[in-house]
């Protein structure tokens, strides 16, 4: 872009030189050029604008998934503690279980003994019966003595059973909890998966970004670097040029927006966009600053050969009487611009001097 460029700096000079009658159409080439190249220096600088905010947006979008991703991180923590702690629990208990179980079984071999024993000793003191009392004595006091040993091994039997009965329903309340602790476990871990997916997403897009984003900074360099240039050449070919009237239907117009004809048909008035700001059209000397009725605040500029400018309307004048202005030099602002062009005494129609965007 940069070899292009010269290539059309050179020719312009060349032309400038050459055709020294037509330099005035080789300046309107330059600002043609000027308005492509500043039209494309816009346009990369909205979109660095879009792509620096999107950025910006991925970024807060990024930290607050990984606030997330931490929150997360810790409650799978907690949960696999939890699972630890239930599962450390549920081990203990099976295993009180298993002895609360070997003790019933035990029990229930002793009692089967002790109910053996009752019986027979019960079958020998029916046959003994009739025997004298003093001979039987030994036998009831064996029976009494198997019962009393049966009835506390059966009570603690019976409270085993209680204490398995208890223990299985601990059991299942521990099941339960280590079921829905890996329940919310793997929900955590689903979503950690989401997150780690989407933060990868936005690493991809913001490294996109910001190649983007460095090939639209050399481009917007190399354009700025262009508009220097252009604006050299532009200034050079100002400075072998003076005569106003070479400029006629090329010139630039004091205020962007567009304009409507006064009444009398012998100027224009314009809605300045870009804050107000008013131009000077053409390199001369401000001849006059001050007040005329119905157009308030009035600068004239003489461009010589007679030819004068007029700014009405103004407010925030930046020059004074006397001084030396420029093409494109800000004069002051204005939110309802009153603009003339005059020759001697007679008003021009600013239209075929310049491209006016009318209403």
């Amino acid at each position: 872009m940069r070899r292009n460029l010269w290539f059309f700096v050179a020719l312009i000079l060349w032309c400038s030189f050459a055709l020294l009658p037509s330099q005035a159409q080789t300046l309107a080439a330059v600002d043609d050029r000027l308005e492509s190249v500043s039209g494309r220096l816009h346009s990369i600088s909205a979109d660095i604008g879009r792509i620096v905010a999107t950025m910006a947006r991925l970024e807060k979008t990024t930290q607050a998934q990984q606030t997330q991703r931490e929150v997360l991180l810790e409650e799978l923590k907690q949960q696999q503690t939890q699972l630890r702690n239930t599962s450390n629990r549920t081990e203990a208990i099976q295993a009180r279980l298993a002895e609360i179980e070997g003790e019933i079984m035990a029990r229930r071999v002793v009692l089967a003994q002790q109910e053996r024993r009752i019986a027979t000793v019960a079958d020998r003191l029916y046959r003994e019966i009739l025997l004298p009392a003093e001979q039987t004595r030994y036998l009831r006091d064996a029976l009494g003595s198997f019962s009393l040993y049966l009835s506390e091994n059966r009570e603690n039997l019976r409270q085993l059973e209680q204490f398995e009965k208890e223990y299985r329903e601990r059991l299942s309340d521990y099941h339960g909890s280590l079921d829905e602790s890996l329940h919310i476990a793997e929900e955590i871990a689903l979503k950690l998966k989401e997150i780690e997916g989407k933060l990868q997403q936005y690493q991809r897009t913001l490294r996109a970004s910001e190649t983007q984003l460095k090939a639209l900074y050399g481009e917007k360099q190399s354009l700025e670097e262009d508009i220097a240039v252009l604006f050299e050449t532009k200034k050079r070919l100002y400075q072998d040029v003076r005569d106003f009237s070479g400029f006629k239907g090329v010139l630039e117009p004091p205020a962007t927006g567009k304009v409507q004809m006064a009444a009398d048909g012998k100027g224009v008035y314009f809605s300045p966009r870009n804050d107000g700001r008013v131009y000077c059209i053409f390199d001369g000397e401000v001849v006059y600053r001050g007040a005329i009725p119905k157009y308030g605040s009035v600068l004239i500029v003489d461009h010589g050969g007679s030819y004068f400018s007029v700014y009405g309307g103004l407010v925030d004048i930046l020059v004074q009487e006397g001084d030396k202005v420029y093409a494109n030099e800000l004069l002051g602002s204005s939110l309802r611009l009153y603009f003339e062009i005059r020759h001697r005494k007679e008003t021009l129609d600013p239209r075929k001097w310049m491209k006016l965007e009318e209403l």
